[in-house]
């Protein structure tokens, strides 16, 4: 099975929390991130700077800077003068990722249920709503998208803008497991949609209770479903547990 990737991410925010334009580095950041995660780079794969500057159509210095950044976030290895290759995914640090993102989320999304007014639902309709689509058609990286935004409008209905930049930065093993995991075939989407269809139902209901429970459920899924991604994909994975 070959994993599509894409050329950018269009589910990657235009601004951060605070409303500003991302700079260079944090463009080349997000563009060589994202690749990394939807598979366009591969575990072990080297990294140039010139193909990074060619491919992006950045400069060399943000560029540098992102590869950085990347290193500091696990997403690459660097041996000095030597060679920038990407890095397999920890399953440690993937573990202890979700269980960050499973905490917090699930305290925004009851957070969530208190504090919406009108209008403040109808991006999670519409993500929700794309989500379906995407199932229909069998297309990932409008699912992963969606799936994203579906979150991110929580934490922004809770006030919690800047918690989603930190829990995406402390995420990104989770976001590369959870691209395979789309990827894996004897796993369907169905269960991820039914629990996504609830949550949208609990949250504006403001049933906080169920809410609670549903956001526990669908993040810890991952969790009982990682056996079968490394099964999938061992070569993405360092096994350090």
């Amino acid at each position: 099975m070959n994993v599509p990737t894409p050329e950018d991410d269009p589910g990657a925010p235009d601004q951060d929390a605070t409303g500003h334009a991302p700079t260079l580095q944090e463009r080349a950041y997000r563009l060589i991130s994202s690749d990394i995660i939807r598979c366009r780079y591969k575990p072990g794969e080297k990294l140039t700077i010139n193909t990074l500057v060619s491919t992006l159509g950045l400069g060399r210095t943000p560029v540098r800077e992102a590869l950085v950044r990347l290193q500091e976030s696990g997403l690459v290895s660097v041996v000095p003068q030597v060679s920038t290759t990407v890095s397999k995914i920890s399953l440690r640090d993937a573990d202890s990722a979700r269980f960050v993102r499973e905490t917090v989320g699930r305290k925004v999304a009851v957070e969530a249920c208190a504090r919406w007014r009108p209008g403040d639902l109808d991006e999670l309709e519409y993500a929700n709503a794309t989500m379906h689509q995407a199932l229909r058609a069998g297309d990932s990286e409008s699912y992963f998208d969606s799936d994203n935004r579906f979150h991110q409008q929580l934490y922004r209905i809770a006030g919690r803008e800047r918690v989603y930049d930190w829990v995406s930065e402390v995420n990104l093993p989770v976001s590369r497991l959870r691209w395979l995991r789309l990827m894996t075939e004897s796993l369907d989407w169905g269960s991820l949609m039914d629990q996504h269809d609830r949550i949208l139902s609990a949250v504006e209901a403001r049933d906080a209770d169920e809410t609670d429970f549903l956001m526990s459920q669908h993040l810890h899924q991952l969790l009982d479903e990682k056996g079968s991604v490394v099964s999938r994909f061992p070569e993405y994975f360092v096994t350090d547990e």
